[in-house]
């Protein structure tokens, strides 16, 4: 099954929704209704485990203006074509680190706080965060590095791709720096 998950944060909860499928609240968690359930922040002890196993699926992180989240884990599954939305306001700085052409990982600071996001099996990465700077970096391997627009028109993306040793992040433009360390 192809599957659709948000995860944001309202007051002290995590909020998980599925936009094609029902979820079921374990321990420690309220069911809201069929699709949606929600966490307190403070039962959240470690990672936030997403493991979307096999379809087409997509995460979207909304950040909403607060680093005060768990590290999140992101499994998209060995098949189907799995992407990560990451969305928010609050001029972040994010730096993405490259292991593989879909491993990675990005951590999120605010000069205060730290989130971090690993991914696991994910072919693209949509970014409209309102980033204040953000870095890439990339693996030692030998590569073409390519920015640029994203192809769509008037949409204020930029697309950062490789060929084939790194995962593809479209991205807004940050308002203060863009670093890219290969």
């Amino acid at each position: 099954q192809d599957d659709n998950l948000n995860i944001t944060v309202t007051g002290s909860n995590y909020v998980i929704e599925s936009h094609n499928g029902k979820l079921i609240a374990g321990n420690g968690a309220t069911q809201v209704d069929e699709s949606t359930i929600e966490v307190l922040q403070e039962n959240v002890t470690g990672e936030i485990e997403v493991d979307l196993l096999q379809g087409e699926d997509t995460l979207t992180v909304d950040y909403a203006g607060r680093l005060d989240w768990a590290p999140i884990v992101y499994d998209g599954g060995a098949a189907g074509f799995d992407s990560l939305v990451i969305e928010g306001t609050g001029g972040f700085s994010t730096s993405y680190n490259f292991i593989n052409a879909s491993d990675g990982d990005i951590r999120f600071t605010d000069g205060f706080s730290t989130a971090d996001l690993t991914f696991i099996g994910l072919e693209p990465i949509t970014d409209n965060l309102s980033a204040t700077d953000r870095v890439f970096t990339y693996s030692a391997l030998d590569d073409v590095i390519v920015l640029g627009d994203d192809g769509t028109a008037a949409n204020g993306l930029s697309r950062i791709s490789t060929s084939g040793t790194a995962e593809t992040v479209d991205f807004t433009a940050p308002s203060g720096s863009l670093t890219v360390n290969m």
